[in-house]
């Protein structure tokens, strides 16, 4: 399952940053997957324990069309899952934006994240991506020995 993860996540690193206004965006898809990896990581693993740790996130209003960009891109490849909300878009058979929906990691990235395998609570996406990053290596973490 670890290689599978690593490959598929190789296989992310290669779709190219969209270009917004002209100007390359310096953020790839796979660069914005580990930023919120490691926030759902540190919360369920490292930090202190919570019993319904977040796992899912909305994509608020807060959230900068470059990165709506990437997480179409992300979507398209599988690399992220939309949540389904049943009791709002009981009619919407397709998806026309991003914005105000609920996705999950793919569990094909979980170990290469290091998350568990459940859905969680959701957050917000611009507190994930407005988190301060760890410079833990998540490749040293005991469960990767």
């Amino acid at each position: 399952m670890a290689k599978a993860s690593q490959r598929f996540a190789a296989m992310l690193r290669t779709i190219p940053a969209p270009y917004e206004g002209g100007l390359q965006n310096d953020l790839g898809v796979l660069s914005l997957l580990e930023k919120i990896g490691e926030y759902f990581h540190r919360i369920c693993v490292t930090a202190d324990f919570v019993a319904e740790p977040p796992s899912t996130f909305i994509v608020d209003e807060k959230v900068k069309s470059e990165v709506l960009l990437l997480l179409e891109q992300a979507l398209n490849a599988g690399a992220i899952v939309l949540i389904p909300d049943e009791k709002r878009r009981k009619n919407q058979l397709l998806l026309t934006s991003l914005m105000g929906h609920r996705f999950r990691i793919s569990y094909l990235l979980a170990p290469t994240f290091g998350l568990p395998i459940r859905l969680g609570i959701p957050t917000s996406l611009s507190r994930i991506l407005a988190s301060p990053v760890s410079n833990v290596d998540s490749a040293t973490l005991p469960f990767y020995e």
